[in-house]
């Protein structure tokens, strides 16, 4: 009865690629920054800079409610003409995150070296289309224009604070910022000082674990280019730095981090990218008792086979925050150019190969700079089974096209279905579907909302707020009450289920709103045997 849940498990569907943008610009940036989230219902939104007729550079905002299949644009000006969207110092990088209220937290910059550097933040509230004032973090740290950065993060926490790799007043020397209240709601931000405990620290990557700890990663530039990494404790600060990577020149290291549910943080970086005749990265997991495993190869390139081709910005880390399994993206240059996904499971001692993205090429703009969608914070943001993937991509004769795909890596998506509509005085039934659960008990529930739905002790987010609906509808005791019928039942031998609902003869429901997702249990899974949790459903009664 396990067999057939566990082959789809293993299966892999790549969805078509789309493009999300395309013209004379059409990226997020130099160095891998994340630009898609993910809300509570299950929309994807992405950032990207966009260049426009007249010149201007433009931070353009898409929607997608479909899983990334289609996107249309939001309407909201993001940068103005202080801020890189016309002028000499144009909008050239920007990342994206959303916290646990489905705001979106945005920061972007103009870099031009040597000698003009500036960077943003902004936030803006889809609901109801609230945007906030511009706030210059180059003001925040101190900085001038002629500070040289590379700062471009930012990640949330479970508490909504908001952390950014900020411009620093010292060039190259990458500043944290946290905000002074959940969501950056006054946005008023807290310089916590130099990332790096000397030297520099560019292309700086942050990781937010499931106790709290900020984790940083970054290029200092001492010897012949170092790999740090870096833990800000909220309640006891800064913490020694470690180095990642080997000792023997030349290192130049540029990586990026990734944090799991089950206390690791997953760290990529390359090691020997400067003179060497070899080009090697490698995977290292931390957690607190254990810190840093040995490096894990992952993949590698002759310095032949790397030049011309965007150097290190070819490869991007994400993991399943609830399994611990690690993703990895990469440009296989070693093997005809195209862009190759690679997993490893926590007891796994080497990456294997999951699927091929792209046709092989060794053109110099072809399957670069890709970036894959998810955090650690806030749970539903979390990249789990659905890895979705962004890259930019140049075929001659052009023009720069962003391409997104996202491939789902746990088998079949739990589906709810509503057979007719929620009438006034009628009783319908929704179909629940979740094709990895056959004959496993379930528990579906209701509730007013799904903003910000629930995180549970284990860490796990179901899309329903704890409210009285929910209680009425799900708590022991309540199942089958006089409106909601078989709702805490068993699924059949297909993981499917039928759920009645018997909306009241009460003409003031009429236009109500109300959402359903379900729970399944699983006796394998701990702390609390939950498996399976479906997005929500939204109902309107007619």
């Amino acid at each position: 009865m396990r067999t057939l849940p566990c082959l789809m498990l293993l299966t892999v569907v790549a969805l078509a690629q789309v493009s999300l943008t395309s013209g004379p610009f059409s990226y997020a940036g130099g160095n891998q920054h994340k630009h898609v989230v993910k809300d509570a219902a299950g929309n994807l939104y992405a950032l990207s800079v966009d260049q426009d007729a007249s010149g201007n550079r433009p931070l353009q905002l898409r929607v997608s409610p479909d899983g990334g299949m289609t996107w249309f644009p939001v309407t909201v000006a993001i940068n103005d003409a202080t801020s890189g969207l016309s002028g000499s110092n144009l909008t050239n990088g920007c990342c994206l995150a959303i916290d646990g209220t489905g705001v979106l937290h945005i920061v972007w910059a103009s870099y031009y070296y040597p000698s003009y550097y500036a960077q943003y933040y902004r936030q803006y509230d889809p609901s109801g289309g609230a945007l906030s004032a511009i706030v210059s973090l180059t003001n925040v740290t101190g900085a001038t224009s002629s500070s040289r950065t590379s700062a471009m993060n930012i990640a949330v926490d479970a508490a909504d604070t908001i952390w950014i790799a900020a411009h620093g007043a010292q060039s190259w020397r990458t500043q944290l910022v946290a905000s002074q209240t959940a969501g950056a709601t006054n946005l008023a931000f807290t310089d916590l000082g130099a990332i790096s405990v000397s030297a520099s620290a560019q292309n700086t990557r942050l990781a937010v674990d499931n106790t709290g700890l900020v984790h940083c990663s970054y290029y200092r530039n001492t010897g012949a280019g170092e790999y740090y990494h870096r833990i800000y404790d909220p309640v006891a600060g800064w913490q020694p730095s470690t180095r990642l990577g080997n000792s023997t020149p030349s290192n130049d290291y540029y990586g990026m981090l990734a944090a799991d549910n089950l206390g690791f943080v997953h760290a990529l970086y390359g090691e020997d990218l400067h003179s060497s005749t070899a080009w090697n990265f490698f995977y290292r997991r931390w957690d607190a008792f254990n810190l840093w495993s040995t490096a894990t190869p992952v993949f590698s390139a002759t310095t032949a086979q790397h030049s011309g081709v965007a150097n290190y910005r070819i490869f991007s880390l994400a993991c399943d925050e609830a399994s611990g399994k690690a993703f990895v993206v990469f440009r296989d240059l070693a093997a005809g150019g195209q862009l190759e996904v690679v997993e490893k499971d926590v007891s796994a001692t080497s990456f294997t190969p999951l699927t091929t993205l792209t046709t092989p090429s060794t053109a110099q703009h072809d399957y670069y700079l890709p970036a894959i969608r998810g955090a650690m914070w806030p749970p539903f943001n979390r990249t789990g089974t659905d890895v979705d993937v962004t890259w930019r991509q140049n075929p001659a004769p052009g023009p720069y096209q962003l391409m997104f795909q996202r491939l789902a890596t746990g088998g079949p998506t739990p589906t709810l279905t509503l057979a007719a509509p929620a009438t006034v005085g009628t009783v319908t039934s929704l179909q629940l579907s979740s094709p990895a659960d056959p004959f496993r008990p379930y528990l579906c529930g209701f509730s007013a909302g799904n903003t910000p739905g629930m995180t549970l002790f284990n860490g796990q987010f179901v899309p329903l707020n704890n409210d009285w609906l929910l209680q009425f509808s799900a708590l022991p005791g309540t199942p089958n009450n006089g409106i909601f019928y078989n709702n805490l039942a068993t699924f059949d031998a297909n993981g499917s289920a039928s759920v009645l609902i018997v909306v009241p003869n009460i003409p003031a429901l009429s236009g109500v709103t109300f959402y359903s997702a379900f729970v399944v249990e699983d006796l394998n899974a701990t702390p609390w045997q939950l498996g399976t949790i479906s997005p929500s459903l939204a109902i309107t009664v007619q």
